[in-house]
């Protein structure tokens, strides 16, 4: 059987470089680094095919023996991405074009492909989602929001649910990452997003609005390097489905902010900016972003995603959780982002995922093969139980006991008390 095709759009940025050194190390598959710049994908590919000591690849990737080819393509021009998807099984968007998504994906359904993105705007989603009935006549597969965040909390809150035999009732997952940032123009999307910031979290049984200050806010120990962090409620679609489906009755995810130039002084003024003029300030902010995170770095690199569950009965978050699972990459965020990608490709390379319609990846992949394939890319995972055994660190994120005013608060609470002086004061 002739080993499948897969074309990484973007494959030579940070996240798809990574992603393609994991299907070279991990799958048969031939793979096509595909971007705008074609000798940076022949670079790439050249590399791979030197790494795994086979014949050079070709930017035409004219050699059958390769495994490893570039090719010359552009999210927004439907004709190159014609050209660069013919003979290819499955596509991967790791480029930042979710705005192109649905021109990409219905690229892909043309040739008779598979799509994988790692989109995480909630925009590439409803272009997709659009499409839902194309991609079934078609009998395709379409994954979105591929990646650590979106695409791992709502598996791992899964993951929980099948650990604690149904007698999770409340999950939380918490992150903190840092990451020395090569191209402004890579964070010019997470400028939009931090612009644009609205959260919510699911208390008594419904979705809310999250508060800032008392309720919504944990304070979670990452360990070395990172220590005792506020982290503060991100809201993702994957999460939408899993009270019903588990009957949860508390759910949310944290992120830790960056440091207190980012979360002080480019955030509040992102979305200040925004304010006047959606997109107003953007390449600027992203700018000044990668210098605050480059030039105040905490002691260590990488990503510490910390999972916990609590079963019925307990006054979570106040009580330590019956489940908790830790996730460390050492490596860096693009590792972190791309592992979990290769990881549904290999299940796709199976065939175990479901069939064909359109899909958030956290709700496709088998949460259980997923942790066992990130444990092989080198992903740290350590599980313990209301002790925190196992993981080295205290059991439980403990809830804030009063008012939050931590960096990034300025920012958070102009956004959620609406305007006016009284805004921009700490609350009694």
């Amino acid at each position: 059987m002739n080993p499948k095709t897969i074309l990484v759009l973007g494959g030579y940025g940070g996240t798809g470089t990574w992603l393609c050194r994991l299907l070279a190390r991990h799958t048969d598959t031939r793979v096509i680094v595909a971007g705008r710049r074609l000798g940076r994908a022949a670079a790439l590919a050249g590399e791979l095919e030197r790494e795994c000591a086979t014949e050079t690849a070709s930017p035409e990737g004219g050699s059958t023996a390769s495994r490893f080819a570039a090719r010359h393509a552009d999210a927004a021009d439907p004709a190159l991405l014609a050209a660069a998807f013919q003979g290819v099984s499955l596509v991967i968007a790791a480029s930042t074009t979710a705005q192109h998504a649905a021109a990409t994906a219905a690229a892909a359904l043309d040739v008779g492909a598979d799509y994988l993105d790692l989109h995480f705007q909630d925009t590439a989603l409803r272009q997709l989602e659009a499409m839902d009935a194309r991609v079934r006549a078609a009998g395709r597969t379409c994954i979105t929001q591929g990646g650590f965040h979106p695409g791992l909390p709502a598996a791992l809150i899964r993951l929980a649910a099948a650990r604690m035999g149904g007698r999770c009732r409340a999950a939380a997952v918490s992150m903190v990452m840092t990451q020395r940032v090569e191209r402004a123009e890579s964070l010019e999307e997470l400028v939009d997003v931090i612009a644009d910031f609205s959260s919510q979290v699911y208390r008594d049984g419904e979705w809310r609005k999250a508060a800032f200050d008392m309720k919504d806010v944990r304070r979670v120990d990452f360990g070395p390097g990172f220590g005792r962090r506020d982290c503060f409620p991100l809201f993702l679609e994957e999460l939408r489905p899993l009270p019903p489906q588990l009957g949860l009755e508390r759910v949310g995810v944290h992120v830790a902010g960056f440091n207190c130039f980012v979360d002080w002084v480019v955030t509040p003024l992102a979305y200040a900016l925004y304010r006047v003029k959606r997109g107003l300030g953007r390449r600027t902010m992203a700018r000044l972003m990668t210098w605050g995170i480059n030039t105040f770095p905490p002691p260590r690199q990488g990503v510490v995603m910390v999972v916990e569950a609590w079963a019925a009965g307990a006054a979570q978050p106040a009580d330590a959780p019956a489940w908790r699972l830790v996730l460390d990459d050492p490596v860096d965020a693009y590792h972190f982002t791309a592992a979990p990608v290769a990881a549904c490709v290999l299940q796709w390379l199976d065939g175990a995922l479901p069939g064909p319609g359109v899909r958030l990846m956290a709700h496709t992949v088998n949460p259980e093969r997923l942790l066992k394939d990130l444990r092989e890319m080198g992903v740290r995972v350590e599980e313990g139980d209301a002790r925190g055994q196992g993981s080295g660190r205290p059991a439980t994120g403990a809830p804030r006991d009063g008012p939050v005013w931590r960096p990034g608060m300025l920012f958070l609470r102009i956004r959620t008390s609406g305007t006016g002086a009284r805004s921009w004061r700490r609350r009694p």
